[in-house]
């Protein structure tokens, strides 16, 4: 991965591999991917659990990745019994723009989203989901863009495609976000599934 995780020298992704490194590098950077990536081995990685999301509960992904306007296509997530699932994890006051996906399958227990599985205070806009987006737990809160979106966090420009599945009951289901609640603040602008 070249780049300096600076705004002005962002970390380039250019495989699936700098991807999966993000955690790794710095979860506070600037991250842009600088063409399409096939993730389609992520379906063997982990022994069938895939790709492991960017950012957890305890660490957030906290910095800004602009995707470029590049598709992101084959992503394989395989973690029923783990929650915030989704390309990122969990994101506190990050940034993330420009992402496509295609034909993904994720699969998570709750907080289950195709770009980010819980978004703190977090904006994302100009991102894409086509593909496969399942929640196996009551708690739920699944969309196939974000699946818990708290804080004050902001939606738009966004669209999802294809299947986005509650298998167990009282989930809260969305297109595009799956739950909001309490003092939360959540906008959705100019957006469709």
């Amino acid at each position: 991965m070249t780049g300096s995780g600076t705004a002005e020298d962002p970390y380039i992704i250019s495989d699936v591999d700098d991807l999966q490194a993000i955690e790794a590098t710095d979860l506070d950077a600037y991250y842009e991917l600088s063409n399409d990536i096939d993730a389609l081995e992520t379906s063997t990685w982990n022994a069938g659990a895939g790709f492991d999301p960017v950012g957890t509960g305890g660490t957030e992904f906290t910095g800004s990745f602009n995707g470029g306007g590049y598709t992101i296509s084959n992503l394989f997530i395989n973690r029923p019994a783990e929650s915030a699932i989704g390309l990122f994890g969990a994101t506190y006051t990050a940034v993330i723009q420009n992402v496509t996906l295609t034909d993904v399958n994720i699969t998570g227990d709750y907080y289950v989203g195709g770009i980010v599985g819980n978004a703190q205070d977090t904006l994302i806009s100009d991102c894409y989901v086509a593909g496969s987006v399942v929640a196996t737990d009551s708690i739920g809160k699944i969309g196939g863009i974000v699946g818990w979106p708290g804080g004050i966090t902001i939606i738009s420009r966004c669209g999802t495609r294809g299947i986005i599945n509650a298998t167990a009951p009282g989930d809260c289901v969305g297109g595009i976000a799956g739950d909001n609640y309490g003092d939360d603040v959540l906008t959705i602008t100019n957006c469709y599934s």
